[in-house]
């Protein structure tokens, strides 16, 4: 080509090949009923160009298949065809149903793929079989854990039924559930590798429209995670006397470390008294949320020490602890008999504001703990003016050995008046109102 430089040659494309349409005569089946004796047969036909005067299609491939009205829509085989565009495929069925052959062209693109017409091949009586499946290797598996469900299919009399679809239902936790298919051998013997990432449930069924079973085998087994507890604090519980709470995330290990959800019961307290060396179970925690975490866990207390979280050995967990946290224990108190007399007052009168503090001791029965009296510590006086937000110091009394307090104060509007006391490192802070009308 002459020209300037960067022309370019456009060559016009080529006619493609034209494509004969083709057909499969004479299709034909050598038994209309099968049952599990005679699951044998034989599908014949001829594959031939759809023309007047028809030609063979020499080493035509064609496959035969159930189409309709199948229990198991599978291919019988394939074949292909002689040099006349004849074909023979004899198979074993494992239902009646209509079957077609298929002409597949895509190694003769000269020829455009047909179907043949559908014969129809009718199920017998059925054959009563029993289906085994054999239990797992144990009860409870480590994670990742590889092995198979096995088991074996065999007529009521004893002879293995070979070649048959035994289909495998496995629900993992109860939710998700799947299915798997597996085939026969010549023993009736089944197996299918698993490999055990859940607890799971698994039932064994025949899948045949030529046998009929009475029961479905189940077998079942736990799955073993490796845990961590990746963090625990633990505190003081304010609300209740000598008792503690803690917050605990737990993890397990599948392909990577993720949240251990719905842990329940495996997951405990124990307790080290300061500078002892014995650890005690103090109280079993409750069930992790979606994040892993067991929130507000609590446990009675016995006094200062250190707290540890610990994951039993349980059918979902292995063994594991989190650190170790010092803990030093304090106690709530409260108020008891708080009163503001009198009520009503007279502006200018004088009010009197008396009651009782008490620090509330630990039973180790429950969280309640009893009143005891809290003598010599300070009690502090506020009042808020209705309608105000502030609160204004008024002063301050002390407790006697009974925990009694009181003190006067002059009334001049109507309003709150308030006890607190401050806690210490021993003790939690409490405080009390009471409203008194001035008139």
């Amino acid at each position: 080509m002459t020209g300037s430089v960067g022309a370019v040659a456009v060559v016009p494309p080529a006619h493609a090949a034209p494509v004969t349409e083709t057909r499969i005569a004479d299709f034909g089946v050598s038994r209309e009923q099968v049952d599990a004796d005679h699951d044998e047969v034989t599908f014949t036909g001829r594959v031939v160009t759809d023309e007047a005067a028809p030609r063979p299609v020499a080493d035509a491939l064609v496959a035969i298949r159930c189409v309709r009205d199948c229990l198991n829509f599978r291919e019988v085989g394939k074949v292909h065809a002689d040099a006349d565009g004849r074909f023979s495929l004899t198979g074993r069925l494992d239902s009646g149903g209509y079957y077609a052959a298929q002409y597949y062209s895509y190694r003769q693109q000269q020829y455009a793929d047909s179907w043949s017409s559908l014969v129809k091949v009718a199920a017998g009586v059925k054959t009563p079989a029993v289906v085994a499946l054999d239990p797992p290797p144990a009860r409870v598996l480590a994670y990742g854990t590889t092995f198979a469900y096995t088991g074996r299919v065999q007529r009521r009399d004893g002879r293995p039924v070979a070649g048959a679809w035994v289909l495998l239902d496995e629900c993992q936790n109860g939710q998700v559930c799947g299915s798997l298919k597996v085939w026969t051998d010549a023993d009736g013997r089944f197996r299918s590798n698993a490999v055990a990432l859940a607890a799971a449930r698994v039932d064994a069924a025949v899948s045949s429209g030529l046998y009929s079973t009475d029961g479905v085998p189940t077998i079942r087994y736990g799955v073993r995670y490796e845990t961590r507890i990746t963090d625990m604090n633990v505190r003081v519980d304010a609300r209740s006397s000598g008792w503690v709470e803690a917050d605990i995330r737990v993890q397990r290990k599948t392909t990577r470390w993720e949240p251990h959800t719905d842990v329940y019961n495996a997951v405990s307290l124990y307790f080290r008294p300061k500078g002892g060396k014995t650890w005690t179970r103090r109280n079993g925690c409750g069930t992790s949320d979606a994040s892993g975490w067991i929130r507000r866990c609590i446990a009675p207390s016995p006094g200062d020490g250190d707290w540890q979280a610990r994951v039993a050995l349980t059918d979902s967990t292995l063994p594991s602890v989190s650190v170790v946290r010092a803990l030093t224990m304090r106690y709530p108190t409260r108020f008891e008999l708080f009163n503001a007399t009198p009520e009503p007052v007279r502006k200018g009168g004088t009010v009197k504001l008396s009651g009782y503090l008490f620090w509330m001791r630990p039973t180790g029965r429950d969280n309640l703990g009893l009143p005891k009296a809290l003598g010599q510590r300070e009690v502090v006086f506020y009042f808020q003016a209705r309608g105000s937000r502030k609160w204004g110091y008024l002063g301050s009394g002390a407790t006697d050995r009974y925990g009694s307090f009181s003190s006067r104060f002059t009334a001049r509007r109507d309003g709150t008046w308030r006890a607190v006391f401050a806690g210490d490192g021993r003790l939690f802070a409490a405080s009390v109102n009471d409203y008194v009308d001035v008139r």
